[in-house]
């Protein structure tokens, strides 16, 4: 299960990572991890998203999945629906030491769910407790 968990994540945020920077024509994001860093500052909730996947993955950046958590709480905060689904799954799976948790991953779930991410939908059915 671990290995499949670990791949589940790493599809989602490879994905998202790819539709972000194919989809970013815009002035205020950048493939520059410096860039998304200054756009993430500014309130840009799928720069940070960006950001966390770059960390998660180790793309233009190097590996820390603790950063990575840092900046998907920052886009979950201004409403980046893949930042919450993704704090979702770290607190669903407790993953990068964190206790598992449930309900806080339900949370999440849902705040992404609502916003439109069909994958963080998926999980919230998974995780009803009532399924």
């Amino acid at each position: 299960m671990p290995g499949r968990l670990g791949e589940h994540v790493t599809v989602h945020a490879k994905w998202w990572l790819w539709l972000a920077v194919a989809c970013a024509g815009d002035a205020t994001r950048s493939e520059d991890p410096a860039g998304q860093r200054e756009a993430c500052n500014r309130g840009d909730g799928k720069a940070c998203y960006e950001l966390g996947a770059r960390y998660q993955l180790g793309v233009e950046a190097p590996r820390d999945l603790e950063r990575a958590i840092a900046f998907w709480q920052r886009g979950c905060e201004l409403g980046s629906a893949p930042s919450c689904g993704q704090l979702g799954t770290v607190m669903e799976h407790g993953l990068a030491g964190r206790t598992r948790n449930l309900p806080v991953a339900r949370r999440f779930y849902k705040r992404a769910c609502d916003g439109g991410d069909a994958q963080a939908c998926r999980s919230l059915g998974v995780t009803d407790p009532d399924r």
